[in-house]
C-alpha cells in the first residue's frame, strides 16, 4: 500500500507543472504556518509554481505517573516535538489566488510519558489548498486532504501500526503567511 501511495505522489509530481503564469513570489520567504501541529514555520517560493514549507512545534506537559517501587503517584515533565515539510505546487493561480497541491511529511516524535503506546510516527500527506492574498504580502490559507501514518510502538507487547485518513480543519482555522521583502 505504502508504495502504491508513493508511485502516486511521484506520478502527480511529474504532472503538476502547470496550467498558467503564478504571481512570481520567486525568492520569497513567507513567516507563518500551515499546520497546526507545527505551527512556526516558513514558506520559500524556489519558483513561480513551487515553494518549500517548513515547520516545528513541541508540547511540554507535566503528566502525573505511578512509580511501582515508591508505590506513589510523582509528576515528571514530557515534551512531545513536530516536524513537517511540504510542497506546494500552483496549479491554478489568480490575481490573488493560488490553488495549490501539496505533498508533504509529518514526524512526530513522543515523549514516553506523554505517550504510552506510540513512540513516534511519520505520516505522508496530500492535499490540495487555496493561498488567498490580502495584501501584497500576507496571505491566508486553507487545505485538506488525506494522510498515510505510520506509528511505531513504544512497548515491546504492541505492534506497530498504520492507518490512511482524511484531515482538513473548518474554517474557523486557517493558516496564514507574511512575506518578507
Amino acid at each position: 500500500m505504502f508504495k502504491r501511495l508513493m508511485i502516486l505522489a511521484l506520478a502527480m509530481l511529474l504532472v503538476i507543472p502547470a496550467v498558467s503564469t503564478a504571481k512570481d513570489m520567486t525568492g520569497k520567504w513567507g513567516l507563518g504556518f500551515n499546520n497546526y501541529s507545527a505551527p512556526i514555520g516558513a514558506r520559500f517560493w524556489v519558483t513561480p509554481k513551487v515553494g518549500l514549507d517548513v515547520g516545528i512545534g513541541f508540547e511540554m506537559d507535566d503528566v502525573d505517573v505511578y512509580d511501582d517501587e515508591a508505590e506513589e503517584w510523582t509528576t515528571e515533565s514530557a515534551t512531545d516535538f513536530y516536524f513537517e515539510v511540504g510542497v506546494p505546487f500552483v496549479m491554478v493561480p489568480t490575481e490573488r489566488v493560488n490553488f495549490y497541491l501539496r505533498p508533504g511529511i509529518q514526524v512526530a516524535l513522543y515523549d514516553s510519558l506523554n505517550n504510552e503506546y506510540v513512540k513516534n510516527s511519520i505520516a505522508i500527506t496530500f492535499a490540495p489548498g487555496v493561498e488567498y492574498f490580502l495584501t501584497e504580502d500576507l496571505s491566508i490559507e486553507a487545505s485538506h486532504g488525506i494522510a498515510y501514518r505510520m506509528d511505531s510502538a513504544r512497548r515491546e507487547d504492541a505492534d506497530s501500526r498504520s492507518a490512511i485518513f482524511t484531515f482538513g480543519e473548518n474554517f474557523a482555522f486557517l493558516g496564514f503567511h507574511f512575506y518578507l521583502k
